[in-house]
């Protein structure tokens, strides 16, 4: 597993953290009441910091996975849209 694969894992794990923790009360302890006594606005802030990594993580891969594909002439230009010779279409 590729590093970023791994950290997004982390980072989908810390979402999902959040999420509970606002759902489910009393069941993580100290954990819980640091995000159970956030302000809402604290809390989005920290769930966007976290969605905003994850984001910038899937685009990074997304756009090494087409390069290496690109490099081994899997992916035609119809991705970019430009004009592909191969499908002749936009």
């Amino acid at each position: 597993m590729s590093n970023i694969e791994e950290e997004n894992k982390k980072l989908k794990a810390e979402i999902a953290k959040l999420i509970g923790l606002v759902a489910e009360p009393n069941t993580f302890g100290e954990e819980y009441e640091k995000y159970y006594t956030m302000h809402i606005d604290e809390f989005r802030e920290e769930y966007n910091k976290i969605r905003n990594k994850e984001n910038t993580l899937r685009h990074i891969s997304g756009e090494r996975e087409r390069i290496e594909k690109r490099k081994r002439g899997i992916i035609c230009h119809c991705d970019y849209g430009m004009i592909c010779e191969a499908c002749d279409t936009r």
